[in-house]
């Protein structure tokens, strides 16, 4: 424990909670075994694995192992699941202690649940454009639609009750190339991103170290891509697109990266992406790529505001790259890879599965008010509480998963002491 959880405490440079830190990892053990005790089937790590990987348990794909859970255990110890159902407000007794909550079905039949505590965990806020907006400061994001209907009742809900919000509130975003008109996700092309390519905001303008694409994919790479604001633009030639078509990102590198690469990039981008070619036909066709014989005519076809600022920035870029040293972002020699033409500029947005921190709490996951006392009667679980998480996303293995199941399992413990002392 003590190394995971130093590594934890590494990555998180001071900015969390580090009594919640040290709840979650010292949970995590007795979280995998109770879960195992409970029917799922568990795969300790690989002893080789590398160390983003070095506590990661495959749990499988696939809802069974929930279902087994709701199926032999829930129903059985007299759980009453409520479907179709939808909170709207908790309910608060005069010393402002949490005692239940007003619910609708689907129907419009209000409900009016008592209960001695709740815990709050619904997801986040991802499906809120308003939410978005005020917490991450942009909606500019491409949801892959696994957490559309998160709408972020859980943190209202929570902040009308007089709950205080936590200052590293973020969009839970993804390394790859996303498209809200093309899904990158089926066709491959996401994986492009871990070749390096040149990268330029909306200007034309390059902006950033891309090595950072493939070194802290989901940290520090998506957070200089978020900066920029919205859409950028990914560059790809005909050569390079017919090599990692027939090689993948890794035979592109003639093996020259094996290790760089296998300790940071997806293992499915260093085999061929034989539909490479097709996908970028489609993305031209549907106006989401251009492909140009010329910088000239690329950056007229994408509609850079000038572009000239585009011809100059390839012009830059492919010096650097000949020269074989990045002056000015600092990419590693050998991701400097010239772009001759035939050229493609892939029109890409943040993607993002959902999002992370809400309301804060502490390490028993009772959510705190606004003068920094716990709110009685009142937890928050998963990706809804403050804490844990911190800014640019640390590039840990399944570190979402293991605070979603012991923060609930941590929460659900403590509520149900709560309201059984009461």
């Amino acid at each position: 424990m003590g190394r995971r959880l130093s590594r934890l405490r590494r990555l998180r440079v001071g900015r969390a909670n580090n009594l919640l830190v040290r709840a979650i990892a010292e949970d995590s053990g007795p979280m995998v075994d109770w879960l195992v005790a409970h029917g799922f089937h568990a795969d300790p790590p690989r002893p080789d694995a590398r160390e983003d990987e070095a506590f990661m348990c495959d749990f499988g794909r696939g809802q069974e192992k929930f279902q087994r859970l709701y199926d032999d255990y829930l129903v059985p110890g007299g759980a009453r699941v409520m479907t179709e159902t939808r909170a709207l407000e908790l309910r608060q007794d005069e010393r402002g202690a949490v005692i239940g909550v007003e619910a609708q079905r689907q129907d419009g039949t209000r409900v009016h649940v008592a209960c001695g505590a709740v815990v709050v965990a619904a997801g986040g806020f991802s499906g809120s454009s308003a939410l978005l907006r005020r917490l991450c400061h942009s909606d500019s994001f491409y949801d892959r639609g696994l957490t559309t209907q998160c709408s972020g009742e859980g943190v209202l809900m929570c902040e009308r009750a007089g709950a205080q919000l936590g200052p590293e509130i973020m969009p839970h975003m993804q390394e790859y190339l996303a498209n809200p008109v093309c899904n990158f996700t089926d066709n491959l092309i996401k994986y492009l991103s871990y070749a390096g390519f040149l990268t330029v905001n909306r200007e034309g303008k390059r902006f950033m170290n891309e090595c950072l694409n493939v070194e802290d994919a989901m940290g520090s790479g998506c957070a200089s891509l978020r900066v920029q604001g919205g859409a950028y633009y990914y560059l790809i030639s005909q050569d390079q697109v017919d090599a990692i078509r027939e090689r993948g990102v890794g035979g592109y590198f003639d093996g020259r990266l094996g290790d760089y690469l296998s300790k940071s990039v997806a293992s499915r981008a260093l085999v061929p992406i034989p539909n490479l070619q097709e996908s970028l036909d489609e993305a031209v066709a549907r106006g989401q790529a251009w492909r140009g014989e010329s910088a000239e005519e690329l950056a007229a076809l994408v509609g850079f505001p000038d572009p000239a600022v585009f011809v100059a920035t390839l012009a830059r870029y492919n010096e650097l790259c000949h020269r074989g040293v990045d002056e000015d972002f600092g990419k590693i020699s050998p991701l400097m890879n010239e772009h001759a033409m035939p050229l493609y500029a892939i029109r890409s947005v943040i993607p993002i599965m959902g999002t992370l921190g809400g309301v804060r709490v502490n390490e028993r996951l009772e959510a705190l008010g606004r003068d920094g006392a716990p709110i009685p009667g009142l937890y928050v679980a998963g990706q809804e509480g403050s804490g844990f998480y911190t800014y640019p996303y640390y590039s840990t293995r399944c570190i979402t998963t293991t605070y979603a199941y012991c923060s609930g399992r941590i929460a659900g413990k403590n509520a149900a002491g709560y309201a059984t002392s009461r």
